[in-house]
């Protein structure tokens, strides 16, 4: 099935949609370094098993990416998206009546973090098949929700926090808030890939490029008689009849003129393995810039997300706020994230400077952000580092799907982004874990923000390597 790419009408709607859905989701995953401590104290565990929690659903975001590619293409954008609304509303739900913390790695972290994970690949390949020139326009405004998300919900679960005494209060009220995605999730259409029907251009692959094709709108009756060394052809219309003769090395005749015959007779292997090449476009792990850009992504991502995690902890920790205070500057960073997306998604749309040179440069100023927190010794200093933060933490974030685009194509877009979902997942998975292990040993958290550092900019040599290789294949080209 195809579906137009189009720019205008109800493709906006799905903007909306997707730009509340994630005000809820991304909001409540954001804020979720406040409810840090509450969890060390209430399971009274260590810094690592508790910062597990939040790896996990970080990590399960990203990692469901290449379920919910099979699972779009298949049953389309809204079952999956009222699913993952369900999964991640069940998940904390179950999450308040356990015991022991590591039942909510089960329960809080890969059930929640696997319905957010469905939620979040629904939305960012509804607007990418739906819009072409306004694309990154798109993406900004939708992933924008996001940036306000955490400027809400971070005050927001904080006061909760401080309301209720304990974080279970605050957990109700965000289950709530996540089940209204449902009712979002309807909004969207019902697009999918259907594995049973086929293109011509996989008909042309099965044929090896034989299709049998009318002429005008007239059909055609194409008859083939094998000769020791010519194959002789009478094609039959109703405007004409003509006999031509090819001459051909060797013929392989078609057992059979039917199309319908022809699926028929394959077997079960290959009409699976053609069903598993509609659903995953394996193309993409042959690309170069692809595989530099996945492998440069999975170092990003083992530090990016530890200051969302240890950031209220560590103003607290310098005596530079009060834990209800700290809260507000996950909301400076939901700001500046918001504005991050929204300035960088409009510019790159409208700059003559490649989409991964702006990348690489936002990367660059991230990494070294991470390092100027050893000159912070007033508030406002933390709140300005979390600006920093926000702005170029929002660009990486609305440039990711736009620059996969540019490297593989809007066509193999779903595989690409589910791909980067999982290697994405893993080494979330591993980062946040390893700044709370190094926090158990030297009680402070001020390394993990130099671990972040130091890890971001190694991503950006990694990523540089992409246009490198780029210029030396045009400068052989030109030579040769």
């Amino acid at each position: 099935m195809e579906t137009p790419i189009v720019d205008h009408g109800w493709a906006w709607i799905y903007v909306f949609a997707t730009f509340t859905m994630r005000l809820i989701y991304d909001g409540f995953l954001y804020s979720i370094g406040i409810f840090h401590e509450s969890l060390y104290r209430y399971f009274n565990c260590s810094n690592a098993a508790t910062s597990l929690v939040a790896s996990l659903i970080f990590g399960m975001d990203y990692i469901s990416g290449p379920f919910a590619s099979c699972l779009v293409n298949r049953f389309g954008c809204r079952k999956v998206s009222v699913t993952g609304s369900l999964i991640c509303t069940s998940g904390i739900l179950l999450s308040l009546a356990m015991p022991r913390i590591e039942y909510l790695y089960l329960t809080m972290g890969l059930l929640c973090g696997f319905g957010i994970g469905l939620m979040d690949f629904s939305s960012v390949f509804i607007i990418g098949v739906h819009f072409d020139k306004n694309q990154t326009t798109a993406m900004a405004i939708s992933f924008s929700g996001s940036g306000l998300g955490s400027l809400l919900m971070a005050p927001l679960m904080g006061w909760l926090n401080l309301y209720y005494g304990f974080w279970k209060g605050s957990m109700l009220i965000a289950a709530g808030l996540l089940l209204n995605c449902t009712v979002l999730s309807m909004l969207y259409s019902d697009f999918a890939y259907s594995p049973g029907t086929v293109s011509s251009e996989s008909i042309a692959d099965i044929l090896q490029g034989a299709v049998l094709s009318p002429i005008g709108a007239t059909e055609t009756q194409t008859t083939v008689k094998t000769l020791p060394s010519k194959v002789s052809v009478k094609e039959a219309t109703q405007t004409d009849s003509r006999d031509t003769e090819i001459e051909l090395v060797e013929v392989q005749p078609l057992q059979t003129s039917s199309r319908s015959l022809l699926f028929e007779e394959q077997s079960r292997c290959s009409r699976f393995a053609h069903m598993v090449r509609n659903i995953i476009d394996l193309s993409v792990f042959s690309n170069y810039g692809y595989i530099v850009y996945n492998l440069g992504n999975f170092i990003f991502c083992l530090g990016i997300r530890i200051p969302f995690v240890y950031l209220p902890d560590r103003a607290v920790e310098l005596g530079l706020a009060t834990p209800e205070h700290a809260s507000f500057l996950l909301a400076i960073t939901g700001v500046c994230n918001t504005l991050g997306r929204l300035i960088f998604g409009f510019w790159a749309d409208r700059t003559t400077i490649t989409r991964l040179h702006i990348f690489n440069a936002i990367l660059m100023v991230n990494g070294l952000s991470h390092f100027a927190t050893v000159f912070i010794s007033k508030y406002y200093q933390m709140a300005i580092y979390c600006c920093v933060f926000g702005l170029t933490f929002g660009g990486l974030v609305c440039l990711t799907p736009v620059v996969l685009v540019d490297l593989v194509g809007i066509r193999s877009l779903n595989t690409a982004y589910g791909s980067i979902g999982l290697t994405s997942g893993i080494a979330i998975l591993v980062g946040t874990p390893i700044a709370g292990m190094i926090h158990d040993r030297t009680h402070s958290y001020e390394y993990g923000f130099y671990v972040s550092g130091g890890i971001v900019l190694a991503s950006c040599l990694v990523l540089c390597s992409i246009q490198l290789f780029k210029r030396n294949v045009l400068d052989i080209k030109v030579l040769g």
